[in-house]
């Protein structure tokens, strides 16, 4: 069958006219869940040979063999990594703030003092997870949603959601202002499309954090619990090596005069980082619980 999804034709009073008004079509139109060439077509207009009209019928044969541009396209994917970490924060946040319906102007895991950041992970196509850590301030007069967000040892505290309307969004990062087009698959709300004039577009999977570990088959951090607040161990209810099975009672701790329970997210053997009456900072881990199968080797 014929896989042409469409066709672009450009006019310019001149060769380099033309060629300047193609990229800007193709920078400007939309593939989210289908694979295209428009990346590849935006690299043969940057050529040398075709701007210059000196290439022959073998041009992509000969500049372009599928090792370059598997390195080209990996190459604009390193390139931008934090940056679509970003949009994808930005574009999760907005579509759970839509399912709101009291308090939308008050942020998603608020607390009374800003203690510890919210947190999304996000898997690459070529299999890299990174974990965005965002603080975010609501919009005051004649302001716009501010973000905090800092991924690995960067971080970006000039982060502004300027504008949503239907698939594009516009986003203010450190000064540098972009618009996106991003959007969820309903029926698969964890893949998230993102399209970017710049660097093309990429798929990107929201993961959990217990998810992740487990496919990334790290031992120390598989089955963390961390306490999500500044708290205090009030009781402990298994031992340090017990083994314990999904949902089993493991510590009650206090944090703002609130008691509450956590329990076994999966079976496997506890390794136990607190005691009782101990202070525990927010984000430490207190309980991990690491897989039998693993704990015997």
């Amino acid at each position: 069958y014929d896989p042409m999804i469409a066709k672009i034709i450009s006019w310019g009073e001149t060769r380099e006219q033309a060629i300047q008004r193609m990229k800007q079509a193709l920078r400007e139109t939309s593939f989210l869940g289908l694979p295209s060439n428009k990346e590849f077509l935006l690299q043969i207009l940057d050529h040398s040979k075709f701007t210059d009209c000196t290439f022959n019928t073998h041009l992509i044969e000969d500049e372009f063999p599928s090792e370059a541009r598997e390195q080209f396209l990996a190459r604009k994917l390193s390139q931008n990594r934090h940056e679509m970490a970003i949009v994808a924060t930005l574009h999760d946040w907005h579509r759970i703030q839509n399912f709101r319906v009291l308090w939308r102007n008050v942020s998603s895991g608020w607390r009374n003092n800003k203690y510890s950041p919210q947190s999304k992970f996000f898997q690459f196509p070529d299999g890299e997870t990174l974990q965005v850590k965002y603080f975010y301030s609501p919009p005051r007069r004649n302001q716009s949603a501010h973000f905090d967000i800092t991924i690995g040892d960067v971080e970006y505290s000039q982060v502004e959601l300027l504008e949503r309307l239907e698939n594009r969004l516009m986003v203010c990062i450190n000064g540098r202002l972009v618009s996106y087009i991003t959007c969820t698959d309903e029926r698969d709300p964890e893949s998230i499309y993102i399209q970017c004039a710049e660097w093309g577009s990429v798929l990107l999977q929201k993961k959990g954090r217990l998810s992740i570990h487990e496919e990334e088959g790290d031992e120390e951090e598989s089955g963390e619990i961390l306490s999500p607040m500044p708290s205090r161990v009030l009781e402990v209810h298994v031992k340090d090596g017990e083994q314990v099975e999904v949902g089993q009672s493991l510590l009650i701790v206090e944090s703002m005069k609130m008691q509450n329970t956590y329990s076994a997210p999966r079976a496997g053997i506890v390794k136990l980082f607190v005691q009782v009456g101990q202070l525990v900072e927010a984000g430490a881990v207190m309980v991990s619980i690491q897989p039998v199968e693993d704990s015997n080797e």
